[in-house]
């Protein structure tokens, strides 16, 4: 899960006063609920405080997804609105008639012989007389076996004979729905995007590329229909307010609000930016042009593709018997994005049963102004390994406690002299000069 990359270069986690370049942030007050504070310094970004002393498990933090997709590979059998995984083989149209009784074929079929012109004897009409008899006494046998076996309650089975209910779109083949509910919830929506998708030449991108793409697109749908709605840029409405709202998973957030998170499109190439420019922002300014007739800027959209790129949070699926999913979308949640990372965070995080919900809770017990971080990775893995992962995937040198302390530990260890070890081979890595570092 990704999040909000503006790093602290700091290496302490209490703030206790704030200093005259440090200001509070209030971000329409939808921290409102939770005892923290968004503050933004102007050389190390945004970060959360706690705003009192608070204990190990307690809730910190709700928030919704601003824009999410399914990745393109699961499209098939994870709901786009609500992320249930419907296995293809259970579906209503791969499923019909697997737990059915096979038809019984017809005295005619069972009986069925190849017509002759010429006259059957009398010893041939008899022979065939019989065998009908012996195929009757045959049906009547099996006939009165599978009454028996109804009446002893005989195999139930587990699936029914229609199969499982996925609606996949019919126009776009894009999305499917665990649901009619899910497929009206996320309609208001997916009327913007369905076009694009419906004309996008899919033969020009791998999955992986498609799956980005496709969240793209859902964020720019999601502006379009706020735009419908004369609600691109209106005022904060309080999380969770408006249940009825004709935007799929309402968090009371709008396109403004998503918009203030960084996409640090300083910190990528300019091949890479060049790229993704030609190949997808291009394509998609065209078809959204001429199928929904809205106008995209083309900086404005590679901001969106690589502000998705930073801060996105993977998003598990939903199996229907319940328990771990895998790692099936993903999603932006604009709130989340404000953590910061550390490789000893003092927040965890994890979606709500039956719900795309993130909640955010203590992993101790923290004091007020102490700043409360989320982990982007794994946290068990080695400095280097950490260090290298989070330089790749999230454009900083992590400087946490940790791997301050993991870094001196090593320094003192290379200076114990060995015998039998050959020298260390040194890596050396150039750090950009940034605010994006822990």
């Amino acid at each position: 899960m990704g999040a909000d990359k503006k790093k602290s270069n700091t290496t302490t986690s209490t703030i206790s006063q704030p200093t005259s370049n440090d200001r509070h942030v209030d971000y329409k007050t939808w921290h409102g609920d939770f005892n923290i504070q968004v503050m933004s310094h102007p050389t190390n970004g945004r970060y959360i405080v706690a705003t009192s002393d608070m204990e190990e498990n307690d809730v910190i933090l709700r928030d919704l997804p601003y824009t999410w997709a399914v990745d393109h590979s699961f499209k098939n059998f994870v709901c786009q609105q609500c992320f249930l995984e419907v296995p293809v083989e259970t579906q209503r149209d791969n499923a019909a008639g697997a737990n059915s009784k096979p038809k019984k074929k017809s005295k005619k079929d069972k009986k069925k012989k190849t017509s002759k012109k010429e006259k059957k004897t009398d010893e041939q009409g008899e022979a065939e007389e019989q065998q009908q008899e012996d195929a009757a006494a045959v049906d009547a046998t099996v006939k009165e076996e599978e009454e028996e076996e109804e009446e002893d309650g005989a195999s139930v089975p587990i699936i029914a004979a229609e199969g499982e209910e996925f609606h996949m779109c019919e126009d776009c083949s894009f999305v499917g729905y665990c649901c009619k509910e899910c497929m009206e919830k996320d309609s208001h929506q997916h009327k913007f995007e369905c076009l694009v998708f419906q004309n996008l030449d899919q033969s020009e991108y791998s999955s992986s590329l498609l799956s980005e793409i496709k969240l793209l697109i859902r964020t720019l749908s999601r502006k379009w229909l706020e735009q419908s709605l004369q609600e691109e840029g209106t005022q904060y409405r309080k999380y969770k307010q408006y249940e009825d709202s004709n935007v799929p998973q309402e968090n009371g957030l709008r396109y403004s609000d998503y918009d203030q998170l960084v996409s640090n499109i300083e910190a990528f190439s300019s091949t890479l930016k060049d790229s993704l420019s030609y190949w997808i922002c291009d394509p998609v300014i065209r078809l959204g042009s001429k199928y929904v007739q809205k106008k995209e800027d083309g900086v404005d959209l590679l901001n969106v593709l690589l502000r998705n790129r930073c801060n996105a949070f993977y998003i598990q699926g939903r199996p229907k018997n319940g328990g771990n999913g895998e790692s099936r979308g993903c999603g932006v949640y604009v709130r989340n994005s404000f953590f910061n990372h550390s490789c000893n965070p003092n927040v965890n995080y994890w979606v709500v049963e039956n719900t795309l919900e993130v909640e955010c809770s203590l992993m101790r017990a923290v004091r007020k102004g102490e700043e409360l971080c989320i982990s982007y990775i794994d946290t068990a893995a080695s400095l280097r390994d950490r260090r290298e992962k989070l330089s790749e995937g999230y454009l900083f040198h992590c400087r946490c406690e940790k791997c301050i302390t993991d870094e001196l530990a090593e320094s003192q260890s290379d200076c114990e002299p060995s015998a039998s070890a050959p020298p260390p081979t040194t890596t050396v890595r150039l750090e950009k000069d940034s605010d994006h570092d822990e």
